[in-house]
C-alpha cells in the first residue's frame, strides 16, 4: 500500500500530508480484516528514513515491512517526496487458516483519557516509546496512539516530541484519579528509562 501527497479533507478535519500514524492505521485495518494480530519491531533498511520504519510480524514471522520512504529512493522512483508504504506477504496470510472471530461485550464502565508528551531522540522509533507504554501500563491501560509528532524549534535539532494518548479503562468499576495516576507513573518511569523521554 502506498500513501503520498495530502489527506481528504472531511468537514472536522482539514487537509494535511500523510505520516506514519494515518499508513499504521492502515496496517491495522488490514489486520483486523484478516482476524489477525500484527507486532511491530525494527528495521534496518536503506529505503525506508530512520525512525519511521519497522518490520511487520506474525507470531515472529517475517510478513513485511512499513515506513517512509527515503527521500532520496522517493527521487529514484518518481515518487513525492512524503511517501509512506507497506508490504505484506499475502501468501503467507492466506496459507494459514484464519482464526474465529472473537467478540468483546461493550465495556460497562467509561474510560479514563490522558495525555502526555515527551521530548526524546529523532532516531527513537515511534513503536518503541508505544511498546514501553504499553508493557508498564498494567492491566487498566487498553490503548497507545501518538496523536502528534513535532520536531524544530525551539526543540535541538536532533529531538522530537511526541504526544501520546491514553486510555484506562476497568471490566469491573469506575476508575479513580488514583487508579488512573498509579498507571500514568509507571508508564512515564518506563518511557523515560526505556526511551530517554523527558517529560515537556
Amino acid at each position: 500500500m502506498l500513501l503520498c501527497g495530502i489527506t481528504p479533507g472531511l468537514w472536522n478535519a482539514p487537509e494535511r500530508p500523510w505520516d506514519f500514524f494515518d499508513l499504521k492505521g492502515y496496517l491495522e485495518s488490514t489486520a483486523d480484516f484478516f482476524n489477525r494480530s500484527f507486532q511491530l519491531d525494527t528495521l534496518e533498511s536503506p529505503a525506508f528514513q530512520q525512525g519511521q520504519r519497522a518490520s511487520i510480524k506474525l507470531r515472529k514471522q517475517d510478513l513485511g515491512q512499513l515506513g517512509k520512504v527515503d527521500p532520496q529512493v522517493a527521487r529514484d522512483w518518481d515518487l513525492p517526496e512524503n511517501s509512506y508504504v507497506f508490504e505484506l506477504s499475502l501468501d503467507f496470510l492466506l496459507a494459514k487458516p484464519l482464526p474465529p472471530a472473537q467478540f468483546e461485550s461493550i465495556p460497562q464502565y467509561p474510560p479514563a483519557l490522558r495525555d502526555i508528551a515527551l521530548v526524546v531522540d529523532k532516531a527513537v522509533p515511534a513503536e518503541t516509546i508505544i511498546k514501553a507504554a504499553a508493557n508498564a501500563g498494567g492491566a487498566l491501560l487498553k490503548a497507545v496512539n501518538i496523536f502528534d509528532v513535532y520536531s524544530g524549534k525551539p526543540l535541538p535539532p536532533d529531538k522530537k516530541s511526541v504526544a501520546l494518548s491514553l486510555l484506562f479503562q476497568s471490566p469491573e468499576r469506575t476508575l479513580t484519579d488514583k487508579d488512573t495516576q498509579k498507571a500514568m507513573d509507571r508508564v512515564v518511569n518506563a518511557v523515560v528509562k526505556n526511551c530517554g523521554a523527558v517529560l515537556r
